[in-house]
């Protein structure tokens, strides 16, 4: 964290991609007592963030001011919650439809994307009366998912998609039949630039979980299928259960 002049400090936040140390920067700024921290960053540089906020003596922050409303400025700003939970969010009026509704910030990247095409694969939901209370661009999420399933499963011919109640929270969860994912490869497969095709889909879906609290991972067994849990923290879901017979 460099101070750049009286009570503003500069903090670099490095992605774990060759060529971009010192490509994102986040702004501490501390003026009558309040600690401001402007544009946290994408979720994949959250732990990072924290340990050099932390490593400066920073236990508090009082608001995080967002400059605009981009993945890159504002992706994290639901998991930087977690660890400052008195924090308060404060963006231009203009800014909050996008917090509420992002869609927008998902429709380039959707075109790269493309359609996806499931047809010869049993989809079984088993999630009714699940409703989480995230921004409609988690069906992009899902989108992505059934598209890793049919450009990466192999011969997939069933996928899942149920939800499991965990404590504190819920799990919503897509498996399939299909070749799975290495054991080298499970976190990696979030990595922006990765795989042979756009190397965005699931960097991406997981930046936009990230914006309310979300995460997702990997849990299959290689060779056995794919198994992405996606976590919704407590206050973020309702479950209507479907009454006993």
């Amino acid at each position: 964290m460099r101070q750049i002049r009286d009570n503003l400090y500069l903090i670099d936040i490095d992605q774990a991609l060759e060529g971009f140390r010192k490509f994102i920067s986040a702004w501490l700024y501390r003026v009558n007592g309040a600690t401001i921290l402007v544009d946290p960053g994408p979720a994949s540089t959250i732990p990072c963030l924290v340990e050099r906020l932390k490593g400066a003596g920073v236990e508090r922050i009082d608001h995080v001011l967002l400059t605009h409303i981009h993945l890159d400025h504002a992706g994290g700003t639901g998991h930087l919650m977690q660890h400052f939970p008195g924090a308060r969010v404060n963006c231009h009026p203009k800014g909050i439809p996008h917090l509420a509704a992002p869609q927008k910030l998902w429709e380039e990247s959707k075109k790269v994307l493309g359609k996806v095409d499931m047809d010869g694969i049993a989809v079984e939901s088993r999630v009714q009366g699940i409703r989480l209370l995230a921004d409609p661009m988690l069906e992009n999420v899902f989108h992505t998912l059934a598209d890793n399933t049919v450009r990466h499963g192999g011969h997939v011919t069933k996928v899942v998609v149920r939800g499991e109640n965990v404590e504190k929270g819920v799990v919503i969860i897509w498996e399939d039949d299909g070749v799975g994912v290495p054991s080298d490869r499970k976190e990696m497969i979030f990595d922006q630039g990765f795989g042979d095709n756009t190397g965005l889909g699931l960097y991406l879906a997981r930046e936009i979980l990230a914006t309310t609290g979300f995460t997702i991972t990997e849990e299959g067994e290689p060779g056995k299928g794919a198994r992405f849990v996606i976590r919704a923290p407590s206050g973020w879901f309702t479950w209507k259960r479907p009454p006993s017979p």
